[in-house]
């Protein structure tokens, strides 16, 4: 991936594509849908809500319904660019 982004043909997935993944997929009502939270920081460049959408997405997880979206006035949209890249 190192050399597809030194390509310019990759870039990190931000904190918000996984959302808009897991709220695609949970609407699909076709089965269970997971986010895998570990180093969730890392897609993150917004220390102000990274836990907010952390805890949003463990509710995800658990419940399989779409949380209210987290509304951040330190990032705004679009939300949590990564810290590298």
């Amino acid at each position: 991936m190192e050399a597809l982004a030194s390509l310019g043909q990759f870039a990190p997935p931000r904190v918000a594509n996984l959302e808009d993944a897991v709220e695609y997929g949970i609407g699909l009502r076709r089965g269970r849908v997971f986010a895998d939270l570990w180093d969730l920081e890392k897609f993150s460049q917004c220390a102000a809500c990274c836990d907010a959408r952390r805890q949003r997405l463990k509710r995800m997880n658990l419940g399989q319904q779409v949380e209210p979206a987290v509304r951040c006035e330190a990032c705004g949209p679009p939300a949590c660019e990564p810290l590298s890249g």
